[in-house]
């Protein structure tokens, strides 16, 4: 192949559609007359696209306007979410859970403020303080909230020899 074959079979496919303005058209038919490599390219190129017409034939005709009336046609069609609900909600096994839950949910809203407000157990506690004459301790109940108190004497201490 020359630089010239090159150069035609670049050309060929605007050939084979009719796309090459005259005076390249006639030299491409000039040089095809002469060159049987580049008559091969023709014929294989001719097959190729005879191929693709064939399997492209094959396939029915898309009607677009008949597609989009049936697509419309299904967007209508479905349900809205409250029709949805409604369907849902109207089957016989709905409303046992949903009042069970219903119920669980009031007695929630109702006991938990209650729980909450009832004040923390308080319960009684001791002190105990230590001074040179003896020992203190406190008791404050949780009951009656009184202090209880009781003054101990301390041990007398060991004298040291």
């Amino acid at each position: 192949m020359t630089s010239v074959c090159d150069e035609i079979t670049y050309k060929l496919s605007a050939y084979l559609d009719n796309e090459l303005p005259d005076e390249e058209k006639s030299k491409v038919e000039a040089h095809l007359k002469a060159c049987p490599s580049c008559q091969r390219s023709l014929q294989k190129l001719k097959k190729s696209s005879e191929l693709i017409a064939t399997a492209l034939s094959d396939r029915p005709a898309v009607d677009f306007d008949k597609a989009w009336e049936n697509i419309e046609a299904r967007i209508h069609s479905r349900p809205t979410i409250w029709q949805y609900l409604r369907a849902f909600m109207a089957r016989p096994g709905f409303w046992i859970p949903a009042g069970a839950v219903g119920a669980v949910a009031m007695l929630l809203v109702l006991c938990l403020p209650i729980y909450k407000s009832q004040p923390s157990a308080n319960l009684s506690h001791v002190e105990s303080v230590s001074s040179k004459t003896g020992r203190v301790m406190v008791l404050q109940t949780a009951k009656t909230s009184q202090p209880l108190i009781w003054i101990m004497e301390s041990p007398p201490k060991e004298k040291h020899i």
